[in-house]
């Protein structure tokens, strides 16, 4: 199939997502789903993904995210302004099934920022860790 005619049958359908586990696809009800807006995902649980934006499928549980931020914002009708890190950051949180999360960040200012995740089923923003120093999965202890 021609891969511009998919990707117009993806955006048309909204329903193109990377898969990120195991055996073949499930019904919605027993997965999340989460995408990006101002940041890109490098990894999923340690594995790198060819894509870094768009929406990924993830088992219900606890998963560890590594967040670039990659974002911009007009500043009047001639600028706009990136903001874009250096460093990636890793975020651990833990997915409900069913539940959609868009994974955003928050500007602290003097290039300093923070990942975050919005669980758009309840309109609050989840709770979220850091792993401990030299930790890259969040489900260690």
């Amino acid at each position: 199939m021609n891969i511009v005619r998919y990707l117009g049958i993806c955006v048309l359908l909204s329903a193109c997502s990377t898969v990120t586990y195991p055996g073949p696809r499930r019904p919605s009800d027993q997965v999340a789903t989460i995408r990006t807006r101002g940041t890109d995902i490098i990894e999923i649980d340690g594995t790198r993904w060819p894509a870094t934006r768009g929406e990924f499928e993830i088992l219900p549980g606890s998963h560890s995210l590594l967040v670039h931020l990659n974002a911009s914002t007009p500043n009047g009708p001639y600028s706009v302004i990136y903001f874009h890190s250096k460093y990636p950051q890793r975020v651990c949180f833990t997915a409900r099934p069913g539940r959609s999360y868009l994974v955003s960040f928050n500007d602290r200012g003097n290039g300093s920022w923070d990942p975050r995740i919005f669980d758009e089923a309840t309109l609050f923003w989840v709770t979220t860790r850091q792993p401990k120093a030299g930790q890259r999965d969040c489900r260690a202890p």
